[in-house]
């Protein structure tokens, strides 16, 4: 992955975040997939669009509805996507100089705030998701 230096700082360029951020769980995710899809190598380009592909039911009209993956406590979306965005080393981000000021872009240390946030909460859900799971074994035992 790679960002850019401006002035000394570092930060990742942004794309598409439309006021997306903060809203929803799904938006998060959707927002930090679509930062790596622009910002990764082709590895990273190729997990994070499939991902994001799941997750909208490969729309990616303006306008769409999120998949239930994301909730549904049978599937291993949550759990695929949670350790595909724990392994990002903030060592493996290189950065160019860049002459332009971009329209969109973060602090890099605010961008690594926002992406470990978002693995945060998918711990949440992913406990979530267990408890659900061993509730459903104990009625059926």
């Amino acid at each position: 992955m790679s960002g850019i230096i401006i002035n000394g700082e570092k930060y990742m360029v942004l794309q598409e975040r439309d006021n997306l951020n903060y809203r929803s769980l799904e938006d998060n995710l959707y927002c930090m997939l679509n930062d790596i899809f622009w910002n990764g190598d082709s590895f990273e380009c190729i997990r994070s669009h499939g991902y994001k592909s799941l997750l909208t039911n490969g729309n990616n009209k303006r306008s769409f509805e999120y998949t239930n993956l994301l909730r549904d406590h049978n599937s291993d979306f949550a759990k695929n996507v949670h350790s595909y965005l724990s392994l990002i080393s903030k060592d493996d981000i290189s950065f160019i100089e860049s002459q332009t000021n971009e329209e969109n872009q973060i602090k890099i240390d605010d961008w690594w705030n926002e992406l470990n946030k978002l693995i945060i909460e998918l711990d949440e859900l992913l406990k979530m998701h267990k408890i659900i799971k061993e509730k459903e074994n104990i009625k059926n035992y």
